[in-house]
Formats: structure tokens, C-alpha cells, sequence
């Protein structure tokens, strides 16, 4: 805001009040009687009708400094400090904007506006502002492709944004916006400081549930599966789900996972413009948590999470797999006395590494881990804490619980479908109806398992989406068909297929109409032949679901890609067929070695076509998997790679934190058995007889040596024994990369 329109609306306010950084950066400390206690609201508003306004304004009246929330500062050492944003400064902020809204459209105007910004509080004021003021809030992902907010925008009939970020990424997308949208008006909207410290009068909203609850409040939108994002309209009853979870019904024996019980700082690791980010905001308000959120002007990094986790007695983490994988299994060790008190870890989006899960439900025995579902339609929908041993399944309310239909006769995967409860009382658990009342169910197209595991067929485990959207490791979701379907009139093209599921960044397959084998030379021109085609068709996508260019890879026609009778590609199988060849370039994308192995220790060598049979028991470092390779030892295919995870100093994304050290192999000491375990293979080189190559885990060190399996991410390598010394010079050899 300029200064001089700053000062015009002060007097418009009739304020003298001089805006002059009065939020100062300080540390914070918490007790446990603070942040256990309960905010007692008026007991005229009735649990599940209360408007958010009249819950901020009573919170902000009778516990003015209760915390609402607190933003971090990137120190240059740790700890970091934050800055606090009390309750009564969240009332006065919205009535500061409520005003300067009303200044800027008219008092009594109800038309969409449209918000994208930073990361912070402003989103819960730009909210709770719209409320007051009348005016339905758009809220689209800043991640989104140009041409997809512009669609939303026309949908939804508006023509105001708001924005902050002035000179940042989202800036340049306002301006664009503005510039291919004529006619939509653009306002830069105030600092939060301004906000806060610029006392202005009380902005009245005397509306009552009754009135509004079915009045939309939030313009949200779908990921965009089957084309454009669509436009979702959210009401007041559904954005009231979060305040019945107190009325969520006990099991006996068993933990609700209900938002009711987080208490204390909470790290947010979801962004306000996601139904997820919406609900911590409802939270703070309805149960008194306080989130904390990274650095707005700052990528929100793994390590920034990691600096928080470090920094504040977080009593819960709402997060993406990718950040809470980062901070658990690279860092738990160190800060495993500093979590003691964490009484919830909740994941959303894609699946949580296995090793992160086990290092967590074994060190952390007080700490409840789950992972939340939901989505825009249908909101969250009740679950419990699954028991420990099995993790990373879903356990349904099972008063509350949805359908789970086979998607045809005896298929082990099951459609999430939702339907109205038939308890009245309960209408609350199945909010979609608040969206669509005129439906009598709501078929989600998400696809479970059920555990087959024996006492645990109540536990399920979500596999994928009818329609195939990709989810990669940080959460993110990616539609391939908006840059696949384009690519399908390249005439030079006759098939692709976007891969990156549980990777960070996307990368194609590209099956050329000329069936010929390539050579190197051949292959480069043929894909910079149709690179345009698919610079083109980034247009339509947000950047996270973008092509690298060293992300590609050209089918080979000795292995076209697998097609259904419809003759489309057959996803699940294409990937399947080429998982070499795809984590082969993501490897080599990261600038990783993956040259043949030249070392004199090995006569013979392992490597990814080699068959095996998984076995169990018992090396030098504790319960190892093993792996047993038969045959003769002239035939013995080569070692392709060796994997190193979780090592402290590795500063490479997940998942490609599992880095390929091959000039590191020749440094290792091969002992004549690679196991304590009497019944284990030994490991025998240089003869011409069967041979026995086995596999373990070096976990003592953090260096993983080994073939991949279904339960650990790894890469093709030989496994080896003690290595007493070698370990040493490979950790140093690590350290120096």
C-alpha cells in the first residue's frame, strides 16, 4: 500500500494512528498450561453454527493475546525467531480490511474477489474479511498455468483480485493476469504489519448461522483431472465440519484422528489456498491451536521445516511426505530427545516412506501418526489413529465410515464412495451433501486396498485414482493427460507417456512413428523435433507438472509401449517396462555417475538383470534383508550402482537422496563372508562355480548398499560384508562430493 493512499484511507477512517513497524521480531516460549488450555467462547454461539468472525471477534474480547498463529524469520543461525500474530491483532486486522475493502468497492457490494498472495496470515484475513464484508472469496493455487486461473475467473463471474507479493513470482502472475484479462481490476493488498498496528473501528457482522450457512464463503477448485480446474463453492456448513469434530464419537480402545485434539504450535506444511491449509485456519480459530508457518518470502524447503521442528516444541506436524521424510529419517536421530513431547504427525498426499513411518512408530511411541484424507468435494473424512504396526493404512471411523466398492467382481481395489448418513445427528460427517444436496452419493474415483494381513481387514491403504493423476514425492499433483493428449498430434509422434509418480519432477516417454532403432545423434534431433510440441503444451500446466528436458527418454522399439484394446497406453505397464530406463535418467539427471564399475576387488559383478529370492536374517549390524543370486559366476551381470541414503551431508532432493558413489566401490574391502549368519551365503568371486552374492543393510552407518524391493527405495548394487576400514574412506569419499 502507498504511503499516500495509506494516510487518504487512515482519515477516511477517522484514525490518527501512525503505522511504524510496531511488530517486533522476539523469541516465543510456551508453557504446557497455555497451549492445553481451552478457549472458553460465548455460550450463546452453538458448537457447529458458530460464523468464524463471531468466534475471532469473542476470542480476540476475552483472550486478546492468545497466540493465532506465529511466522518464522530465517535467522543465519539457529534458533529461529518468529513473529507472533496475537488474537487481537486478527480481529483488528480484519476489521482493518473489511474497511479498506468496503473503501475500495463500496460498502454493500457482494460481488467474487479473487486473492493469490504469500504464504502467511493474510489468507485468513483476506477470509474472514470477504465474510464480513459480503463478498465470496476465489482463492486459486498460485501454482496454477495462467490460462487455468483465467478460467477460473471467468467461471466464477470475477473481476477484482487481490494480491501480495508485490516484485516476487506472484506478482508477474498478477501482472499477466491483468494484462490478458482486460477489465480486471488489481489491487496490491496492505502488509500485514499495516494490518495489525493500524487501529480502525470495529467492522460489525450480525449474521447468524441460520442465515448463511448455506452462503458461499470460499471459491476453491478441483486439481484439474479431467480439464480445467472446476470451481468448488464452499459455504459456512461445510467450512463448520471442522468445529463438529469435537463430536466425533469415541471407539473404545482406539484414538480419534480428529483435527479437536491438536493443542499447541503446530507446524503448517500446507499452503492457504488448499482445502488442508483452510482447515488449519479454521483450527486455530474454533480449537486454539497455533500454527506456525515457514519464512513467506522463502521457498518452504525440508530444511526450513527442519530449522522450525528445531527451533519451537512443535506439538504438531501437518506436512507433505517429502518434509516429514526430511525430518525424520535424516535428522530424527539428532533431534529425537526434542520431540518428545510431539503428540501428532499427520501426512497428506502421497505415500510416507517406509523407513520414516518405522522410525517414528518405534522412537516415538507417545506420538500418533496418521495420514489425513479428503478433498475439496468431500472434505476430510473421519478416520483413527491406525494402530502402529500398520502404520500406513487408513482405519475409517467405523461409525462414520464410507463405502468401499470393488471396482469390478473379486478386484482387490475398492472405489471410496460417499453416501448420507443415515443418522441425522451425523449429517456433519458427509459435508459434501452441504455442496451437492441434491446428490445421494458421492463416488470420489479413489481407489483402496484392504489389508490382507490376518485381524487388520479394517485397515486400507489408498493405491491410486481412476483417472491416473500422478502424485509426486512432495505432494503434488500431476495431470499427464494435459500434456500428453496435446502431444498426440505430433506427427512425429506415436504414443507418450508422462511419468514421475513419487519422484520430484516430471519426465516423458516418447514413442516415435518411425519404428527404426536410433542412434544417439538420431535420437537428439528426434526430440528437439518435438521438444516445441511440448514446450507448447506447458502452457496448460502448473510448473511443478512440467517436463525437464533430461527427463526424457525415447522408446525403444523393440519395447513399444503397451496399449489397452482402445489402443491407449497402458500406464501401470508402461512404467513397469521401463523402470530401468527411467530411474537411469533421473540418476543421471542429478549429475550422478553411473559409468561400469572399474575395480580390480570384484572378478565378477552384480547387477539389474540378475535373478533372486529375498531372504531374511541376521549380519553384522542387527535384522538385514538378504538377497541370494545363483549361477555361474562367468555370467554374473555387472554391478550398475551403489546407494547411499540418509547420509547427513547429502544435500540432493528425495529421491534422489539415494545417490549413485560407483568410483567409491573400489574402496571397499570384500570379506570372504558377507554375514555373520552361518546359514548366509558366502560371497565367492573369481571361480568358474556357482557363486552366492548377498544383500544387506549397513544401518549402523546410514549407508545403504543394496537392491531395490517393495518396502525400501534402492538402486541395483552388490552387497557386501563388514568393511571394517572401507567404511571410513567411502563416508569421507561421500563427504568430499
Amino acid at each position: 500500500m502507498a504511503e499516500h493512499q495509506l494516510r487518504r484511507f487512515q482519515c477516511q477512517l477517522c484514525k490518527t494512528t501512525i503505522f511504524d513497524n510496531l511488530i517486533k521480531m522476539r523469541s516465543i516460549s510456551f508453557s504446557e498450561e497455555y497451549f492445553n488450555g481451552t478457549h472458553q467462547h460465548d455460550e450463546s454461539l452453538k458448537y457447529g453454527e458458530r460464523l468464524l468472525p463471531h468466534v475471532v471477534d469473542d476470542f480476540a474480547a476475552k483472550e486478546p493475546d492468545h497466540l493465532a498463529g506465529l511466522t518464522a524469520k530465517y535467522n543465519s543461525t539457529l534458533p529461529m525467531s518468529f513473529t507472533p500474530l496475537t488474537m487481537s491483532e486478527l480481529a483488528n486486522a480484519v476489521n482493518f480490511t473489511s474497511h479498506w475493502i468496503d473503501n475500495i468497492l463500496g460498502k454493500g457490494a457482494t460481488n467474487v474477489i479473487a486473492f493469490i498472495g504469500l504464504q502467511d496470515f493474510r489468507y485468513w484475513v483476506m477470509t474472514l474479511a470477504a465474510i464480513k464484508t459480503g463478498h465470496p472469496l476465489l482463492v486459486p493455487s498460485i501454482r496454477n498455468a495462467i490460462s487455468n486461473t483465467e478460467n477460473l475467473i471467468k467461471s466464477s463471474r470475477c473481476s477484482v483480485l487481490f494480491y501480495s507479493g508485490t516484485g516476487t513470482a506472484i506478482g508477474s502472475q498478477a501482472h499477466a493476469l491483468a494484462d490478458s484479462m482486460p477489465g480486471l481490476e488489481t489491487h496490491v493488498l496492505p502488509t500485514l504489519e499495516e494490518m495489525t498496528s493500524i487501529s480502525v473501528p470495529d467492522y460489525p457482522y450480525n449474521k447468524t448461522y441460520a442465515e448463511v450457512k448455506s452462503d458461499t464463503v470460499l471459491i476453491m477448485h478441483t486439481s484439474g483431472s479431467t480439464g480445467h480446474p472446476k470451481p468448488i463453492y464452499i459455504n459456512h456448513a461445510v467450512l463448520n465440519r471442522i468445529d463438529m469434530d469435537r463430536f466425533m464419537p469415541e471407539v473404545e480402545g482406539r484414538t480419534n484422528a480428529s483435527y479437536y485434539r491438536f493443542r499447541g504450535p503446530l507446524y503448517n506444511g500446507s499452503p492457504f489456498f488448499h482445502l488442508s491449509g483452510v482447515a488449519v485456519g479454521c483450527v486455530s480459530i474454533f480449537f486454539g491451536t497455533t500454527p506456525v508457518i515457514p519464512p513467506p518470502n522463502e521457498p518452504a524447503t525440508p530444511k526450513i521445516a527442519r530449522d522450525i521442528a528445531t527451533s519451537i516444541q512443535l506439538k504438531c506436524i501437518l506436512a507433505a511426505p517429502s518434509i516429514i521424510d526430511y525430518i525424520f529419517s535424516e535428522h530424527g536421530e539428532e533431534l529425537r530427545d526434542h520431540f518428545a513431547g510431539l503428540g501428532h504427525i499427520a501426512w497428506f498426499g502421497g505415500p510416507l516412506a517406509h523407513s520414516t513411518g518405522n522410525w517414528i512408530t518405534t522412537h516415538l511411541p507417545s506420538t500418533d501418526l496418521y495420514q489425513i484424507y479428503g478433498s475439496t468435494e468431500a472434505n476430510n473424512t473421519p478416520l483413527l489413529v491406525p494402530p502402529k504396526s500398520h502404520w500406513s493404512y487408513m482405519e475409517f471411523h467405523p461409525l462414520l465410515m464410507p463405502d468401499l466398492e470393488p471396482i469390478f467382481p473379486g478386484s482387490p481395489l475398492h472405489e471410496l464412495v460417499i453416501r448420507r448418513h443415515p443418522n441425522p445427528a451425523y449429517a456433519w460427517s458427509t459435508p459434501v451433501f452441504y455442496l451437492f444436496p441434491e446428490k445421494e452419493e458421492w463416488r470420489t474415483r479413489d481407489l483402496f486396498s484392504r489389508c490382507t494381513d490376518p485381524g487388520f481387514s479394517h485397515l486400507w491403504k489408498f493405491e491410486s485414482r481412476v483417472d491416473d493423476i500422478l502424485i509426486l514425492n512432495n505432494a503434488l499433483k500431476v495431470n499427464p493427460l494435459h500434456i500428453e493428449v496435446p502431444l498426440l498430434s505430433q506427427p512425429l509422434l506415436k504414443g507418450v507417456m508422462v511419468f514421475g509418480a513419487g519422484k520430484v519432477r516430471c519426465g516423458i516417454l516418447l514413442e516415435a512413428r518411425d519404428e527404426r532403432v536410433l542412434g544417439a545423434d538420431e535420437k537428439e534431433e528426434f526430440v528437439e523435433s518435438v521438444w516445441p510440441d511440448v514446450v507448447r503444451a506447458h502452457n496448460e500446466v502448473p510448473e511443478h507438472a512440467r517436463i525437464h528436458r533430461d527427463l526424457v527418454i525415447v522408446v525403444d522399439p523393440k519395447k513399444p509401449l503397451p496399449r489397452s484394446v482402445k489402443m491407449g497406453v497402458v500406464r501401470s505397464l508402461a512404467t513397469t517396462l521401463y523402470a530401468k530406463e527411467i530411474e537411469e535418467v533421473i540418476m543421471a539427471a542429478a549429475g550422478l555417475n553411473t559409468r561400469p564399475v572399474n575395480s580390480n576387488t570384484f572378478s565378477q559383478q552384480l547387477g539389474p538383470d540378475w535373478k533372486a529370492i529375498k531372504l531374511l536374517g541376521t549380519g553384522s549390524n542387527g535384522i538385514v534383508s538378504l538377497w541370494e543370486y545363483h549361477g555361474d559366476s562367468t555370467k554374473a551381470p555387472p554391478i550398475t550402482s551403489v546407494a547411499v541414503k540418509q547420509y547427513l551431508s547429502t544435500n540432493l532432493p528425495k529421491p534422489l537422496a539415494e545417490a549413485v558413489w560407483l568410483d567409491a566401490l573400489g574402496k571397499l574391502v570384500v570379506m570372504a563372508r558377507g554375514t555373520e549368519d552361518a546359514k548366509s551365503p558366502a560371497v565367492l568371486h573369481g571361480q568358474n562355480t556357482t557363486v552366492g552374492l548377498v544383500h544387506y543393510d549397513i544401518k549402523l552407518d546410514n549407508i545403504f548398499i543394496g537392491n531395490r524391493d517393495p518396502d525400501h527405495e534402492r538402486y541395483p548394487v552388490l552387497v557386501l560384508g563388514d568393511l571394517g576400514n572401507a567404511m571410513a574412506e567411502l563416508k569421507d569419499a561421500v563427504r568430499a562430493i
